[in-house]
């Protein structure tokens, strides 16, 4: 689970030039979801930064301050990374900063489960499906639309259902290790319907050997929310989405053991908790 300490904060600023503020925090977690914001009292005309090599997309709040959601991935290694920051102004030059901020192990839990032995070992047809279903949705995760859909917070996919399966946890398949959890589950009536936690595109409708029937929106920015084992999708690949609109049902297509929504979210191609997004106050 990712978490928070006090802002670093960093003033950019020379002789009686406005200083641009920039917030950083201090330690996120693996699997962690961060704001940055930078204000200041001239106009900006964008913002660019980075940390290690992960990119950070900024958006305009008002003309004088941006922010961006930036995340870190599910096994990042701990430890220090640096960051830097280019304010581009309306008028004059370049302002530059930079800092470190730590990453903290996250904490995550060990579920074992039995399961029919094709399920768990895969032929050789089956693994060469899975590569390529996989390697698609790593390209799709790759491209950062450069407009921003995405608006305020996030609301949840399923509404009155509990999580059944949390962020992170490392299954055991039979006695053999899997793959590690990157979603959330929502336990669920098959047809339930599930809705889209903001506005977006929709990048993707597959079905898929792992996933079962999928659809993956595009909320810009780098930011993406994957919706796997519908029973039904109810959307098509190309077309703009609501928040809250309906995109399909729950169901157990897919390797899935009962009907339910497994819920990912991709920022920056990082795997973090979907938790801690719903959770954001933006």
């Amino acid at each position: 689970m990712g978490f928070w300490l006090p802002f670093f904060w960093a003033a950019l600023c020379l002789g009686a030039e406005p200083p641009f503020n920039v917030s950083w925090p201090g330690k996120a977690a693996q699997g962690g979801v961060f704001v940055v914001t930078v204000s200041g009292s001239r106009e900006m005309g964008r913002v660019e930064g980075k940390w290690g090599d992960q990119a950070v997309y900024f958006f305009a709040v008002s003309s004088r301050s941006f922010a961006a959601l930036s995340g870190v991935d599910l096994e990042k290694a701990p430890g220090k990374y640096g960051w830097s920051l280019s304010v581009i102004p309306e008028k004059g030059r370049r302002w530059k900063t930079k800092g470190e901020f730590d990453v903290a192990a996250g904490t995550f839990p060990v579920q074992r489960l039995n399961l029919p032995e094709e399920m768990v070992e895969f032929d050789q047809a089956t693994r060469q499906r899975v590569d390529r279903e996989m390697a698609r949705l790593k390209a799709i995760f790759k491209a950062a639309s450069q407009s921003r859909y995405w608006a305020g917070g996030f609301d949840r996919p399923v509404k009155g259902v509990r999580l059944s399966s949390n962020f992170g946890l490392q299954r055991i398949m039979n006695e053999k290790p899997g793959f590690r959890h990157t979603g959330v589950d929502f336990r669920g009536a098959t047809g339930k319907p599930v809705r889209s936690i903001n506005r977006g595109r929709v990048a993707l409708v597959a079905t898929q050997y792992l996933g079962g029937n999928m659809v993956v929106i595009d909320h810009g920015l780098g930011l993406y929310s994957v919706y796997s084992h519908l029973h039904k999708v109810l959307v098509e690949e190309g077309k703009e989405i609501q928040k809250g609109q309906t995109i399909g049902q729950v169901g157990q297509t897919g390797r899935a053991t009962g009907p339910h929504l497994h819920f990912a979210v991709r920022l920056n191609e990082a795997r973090v908790d979907p938790v801690l997004l719903l959770r954001l106050k933006i």
